[in-house]
């Protein structure tokens, strides 16, 4: 089957960068130690990196069609890193030239991942080599790895500048996916939202990490919510969020409001002169981006994420963060029997990330569910689209950015093509809800999906730009669950 690679782990040797094992700092077993510079993690080289994972931004394929452009830092630094560097000799074959200058060429077996350096100005860059969808890709090599609190983190200098934790670098924390630093390195560890910083030289690479507090006036329950929505977007490769404290606290007065005798009617807004109004909490209603029949912040979150349609509110970038309140509805028969609402916004900006699509599921992510979730309110143009029945929806989302004519092929471990529907922009799935289709190509199977298997995914789409238009195909995999 293509890409039976995909999945086979890369054994990693000792790297050029002097990294020490790990020295993590505890005042009891399996608790984080706190001093005045918090936690302190020594990396080492990684042991294994499963390619299966690597992010689309994280790779540059060496041959096909259409041809690959850089996309981002990462894929031109690789792209810089192996030109002149590697050749073909046969169909499938590959040679590199390791140390420059032409003299050496090393073959290159094509049954399995492989591990390289190229030697640059005296400097070893490590990069894997390997084959998706019969075609070679290549992708740094430098992953570092940690334990923090039981869970192994790793660390990925994707574009080979010799450093960790930079705004091009990813992090990946045990079975989730790779995700970006950005500019606030974040990982979340079981309850507890951890900060990230440099805190070595080049001689020793080490990490600085500091406990998030949750800020004063926040409900348990949303900074619960928090905890959960982050490792739903860590599962699909995107980087946690921090609380927007100023729209939690507004959202929190909106809860208060509709838990008023007499409010019970305003979900999305407020009536000024009624008891509890405000104006900020009226402003938060209106921007509400989710709105769940549900009186816990936790309860909304994975449904959400599972989900097609609505699970876009929750892929935008970290910033300006995750707010959310909820309330218990004190007369559940006026409202259908809904035990409650809660109220999320996480941000809006859901383009392109590091110049590709974000797509669910994650390059390599495990345990996907088999069927959807469904979506509320069901949609009244297509109810069936957002029915249990059908299988859980595969999708890339490219916000506002000029791709047109995308579209998306799924095929099961057989090779077989799985039958489904296919959306976009310029066919939308609830042109009532949403006329752009959530800025993504969705793929709805048609029946649900089978339980521990692997799909591997096409993503085909036409790139306009001043120069004309350009083909863009990508590939990933993902797995079931049981």
């Amino acid at each position: 089957m293509p890409g039976s690679l995909l999945h086979c782990p890369v054994s990693i040797p000792s790297a050029r960068l002097a990294l020490a094992a790990l020295a993590l700092l505890h005042s009891a077993p399996g608790v984080l130690a706190q001093g005045a510079q918090g936690m302190l993690l020594q990396l080492k080289p990684s042991e294994q990196q499963v390619l299966a994972r690597t992010p689309l931004a994280c790779e540059w394929r060496l041959e096909g069609e259409p041809a690959a452009k850089a996309a981002n830092p990462v894929q031109a630094r690789l792209r810089d890193l192996l030109a002149g560097r590697f050749r073909f000799k046969g169909e499938g074959k590959l040679e590199i030239d390791e140390r420059g200058g032409g003299a050496v060429w090393k073959p290159v077996a094509n049954d399995k991942p492989a591990r390289v350096e190229l030697v640059v100005d005296g400097v070893r860059w490590p990069l894997v080599l390997w084959r998706k969808h019969e075609l070679w890709h290549a992708t740094s090599g430098a992953v570092q790895q940690a334990t923090i609190e039981g869970r192994s983190l790793q660390s990925l200098d994707a574009d080979l500048d010799g450093l960790h934790l930079g705004e091009n670098d990813w992090l990946r924390l045990e079975d989730t996916a790779w995700h970006p630093c950005g500019s606030d390195p974040l990982v979340q560890v079981g309850s507890r939202l951890v900060g990230l910083k440099n805190f070595g030289d080049h001689k020793s690479v080490k990490f600085s990490g500091v406990i998030v507090p949750a800020p004063s006036g926040v409900h348990t329950g949303t900074m619960d919510g928090l905890a959960a929505f982050n490792r739903e977007r860590m599962i699909v490769g995107q980087a946690p969020m921090r609380i927007d404290l100023a729209t939690t606290l507004s959202l929190q007065k909106h809860a208060l409001y509709v838990a008023t005798a007499g409010n019970d009617g305003d979900l999305l807004a407020e009536k000024p002169g009624q008891p509890d109004y405000t104006a900020e909490g009226d402003e938060a209603a209106r921007t509400t981006q989710v709105l769940a029949p549900v009186d816990a912040v936790v309860a909304a979150i994975g449904p959400t994420f599972r989900s097609a349609y609505n699970r876009a509110n929750f892929l935008a970038d970290p910033s300006p963060g995750f707010a959310a309140a909820c309330m218990t509805n004190r007369q559940p028969e006026r409202h259908g029997g809904r035990v409650g609402y809660t109220w999320v916004q996480a941000g809006r900006q859901i383009g392109l990330q590091f110049g590709v699509p974000r797509v669910v599921p994650a390059p390599g992510q495990e345990s996907v569910p088999c069927f959807a979730e469904s979506e509320w309110p069901i949609s009244e143009e297509r109810p069936e689209l957002f029915a249990t029945t059908r299988g859980t929806a595969i999708a890339a989302y490219f916000g506002k950015a000029p791709w047109t004519k995308a579209s998306l092929v799924v095929l099961d471990r057989n090779g077989k093509i799985v039958k489904g529907e296919c959306f976009h922009p310029d066919r939308p799935a609830a042109p009532s809800r949403g006329a752009d289709n959530q800025g993504a190509v969705f793929f709805w199977p048609t029946a649900p999906l089978q339980p521990r298997s692997r799909y591997e995914v096409e993503l085909r789409a036409t790139v306009v730009t001043p120069d004309g238009d350009e083909p863009v195909a990508l590939w990933w995999s993902f797995t079931t669950s049981k």
